[in-house]
C-alpha cells in the first residue's frame, strides 16, 4: 500500500538526490519549479465547489381544484435550491418535462401531465433545472391537525412510581 508523503518531504529527498546528480543548479532549479506548479495545480482541483444546499417542497395533486374538499391527497416530495422560490419548483418540472418531450423518447411517450413528468422524465433533465425529484410515484398525503392536544394541569405528577 502507497504510503502518503507530505509535499516538503518529498521536495526535500528530490533536492539531496539531484544534489548528489551533481546536475547544473539551472536544471535542479527547473525541476522544482515544475513540481511546485504540479502541486498548485493538484491544490487547485483539491478544492471544489461547496455542495448545493437543498429545501425539501411537498407538491399536491390538485388536478380537479378540490384542495379543501379532498381527504385522500396524492403528491411528490421534490428538491430545489435553498435560496430559490419555492414556487419556481413547478415550473422548473414543466420545463424539463417540456425539453423531455423534445427528445426522441418523449416523442414516443410524452408526458402529457404533471404526474406523467414527475414519473417518466429524466433524472438528468431534471438536474438540469436544478430539481430534484425524491419520489416518482406519487404519495398519499394526510391532512393532520396542528395541535395535539395534550392535557395541561397545574399538579406535578412524580413520573418515576408506578400508578396502583
Amino acid at each position: 500500500m502507497a504510503e502518503k508523503f507530505s509535499k516538503e518531504t518529498i521536495k526535500e529527498v528530490l533536492e539531496e538526490y539531484l544534489k548528489e546528480m551533481k546536475d547544473s543548479p539551472r536544471l535542479v532549479a527547473e525541476i522544482l519549479n515544475k513540481l511546485t506548479d504540479i502541486a498548485k495545480e493538484e491544490d487547485a482541483d483539491a478544492k471544489k465547489e461547496a455542495p448545493l444546499k437543498r429545501q425539501f417542497v411537498v407538491l399536491l395533486n390538485d388536478a380537479e381544484g378540490k384542495f379543501a374538499e379532498e381527504h385522500s391527497m396524492t403528491g411528490w416530495v421534490v428538491q430545489i435550491p435553498e435560496t430559490e422560490n419555492v414556487h419556481t419548483a413547478v415550473e422548473r418540472i414543466t420545463t424539463a418535462a417540456y425539453d423531455y418531450n423534445r427528445t426522441r423518447k418523449g416523442r414516443k411517450k410524452p408526458a402529457e401531465n404533471f404526474s406523467d413528468a414527475c414519473m417518466d422524465t429524466p433524472a438528468g433533465l431534471l438536474k438540469e433545472q436544478f430539481v430534484w425529484v425524491k419520489t416518482k410515484a406519487e404519495v398519499h398525503i394526510l391532512p393532520c391537525a396542528a395541535e395535539l392536544g395534550v392535557e395541561r394541569t397545574d399538579k406535578k405528577v412524580d413520573r418515576r412510581r408506578k400508578l396502583e
